[in-house]
């Protein structure tokens, strides 16, 4: 009998706590979910078999497995993981050494990006060049599923999981410095690079440039080494484009209510980008 008084006491005092917290505490909003089969936001990065927008995902092992049915197991691991960021369960994309850094002709922002006359720790170079990494934090997470080599069910902490099928197979969705097919990341937005105010004021001198400017917007954000990233305009949790027209892919600076994609493009560009002549960025001028 005491122990049935005290369930309901504890039960009782959990009402009460959670009934006095902030709504926006209780509501969790679907856009932030993986999800699991069907869900609000089955998330591509969601790799379990339970998934129906991801390519790759696992398969069942049987029902002794657990893994194949776990979503945050394929990128975090709470023991075991790599110290490139916390929790994290990602070998080295096998591509390092290889990546090109941006080299859009003789006139490309890289000028700018690993000028002499720039301070040492912007520095843009190859992979191992003066101690330098690159591609570096989260670019290179990312790279190490998005460069269509490095085994997706292989994780940091020893676990392997089956998948029905190795690597990322899809070419426009991989960046594979061995294979000409895929996208290139010397013709890409430059990544894995430091961005601060003496690169933007360099940048900006260079004739026919943008004036450039360093984000404020909370959602286009750079890495705590102020440098920017994939994830600076992409967000990996939130896939903006399920089920709906929209097309930008994991957009950070996601306007959720009016959904309103050249907007949303704009306003992540305008960030850093601006015409000479003052108006916002209009356009994919580097």
């Amino acid at each position: 009998m005491q122990y049935k008084y005290g369930v309901f006491l504890f039960v009782g005092l959990l009402t009460l706590v959670f009934s006095c917290l902030p709504g926006r505490l209780l509501a969790v909003d679907p856009t932030l979910l993986l999800g699991y089969n069907n869900g609000v936001n089955d998330n591509p990065h969601n790799l379990s078999r339970l998934a129906t927008h991801s390519g790759p995902k696992a398969v069942d092992d049987g029902p002794d497995s657990y893994a194949d049915t776990r979503i945050c197991v394929y990128c975090h691991t709470p023991h075991g993981g790599t110290p490139q960021t916390p929790l994290w369960n990602r070998k080295d994309p096998v591509r390092m050494g290889s990546f090109p850094l941006f080299d859009n002709g003789p006139d490309s922002a890289r000028i700018a990006i690993d000028d002499a006359a720039i301070t040492a720790t912007t520095k843009y170079e190859p992979n191992g060049t003066n101690g330098v990494e690159y591609p570096n934090g989260a670019t290179k997470l990312c790279l190490s599923c998005h460069d269509g080599a490095t085994a997706i069910g292989e994780m940091a902490n020893g676990v392997t999981i089956t998948m029905t099928q190795s690597t990322i197979t899809d070419k426009t969705k991989i960046f594979d410095p061995l294979d000409a097919t895929t996208n290139d990341l010397a013709t890409t937005h430059p990544v894995s690079f430091v961005y601060n105010a003496d690169v933007a004021a360099y940048i900006s001198a260079q004739p026919g440039k943008s004036v450039y400017s360093l984000p404020t917007d909370p959602d286009v954000r750079l890495d705590g080494q102020s440098r920017m990233q994939c994830t600076t305009c992409h967000n990996p949790h939130v896939d903006t484009n399920n089920g709906t027209t929209y097309t930008l892919p994991f957009w950070a600076n996601y306007d959720s209510a009016g959904a309103d994609e050249q907007a949303d493009y704009d306003a992540t560009c305008g960030q850093c980008h601006t015409d000479k002549g003052g108006a916002p960025f209009n356009g994919h001028n580097l």
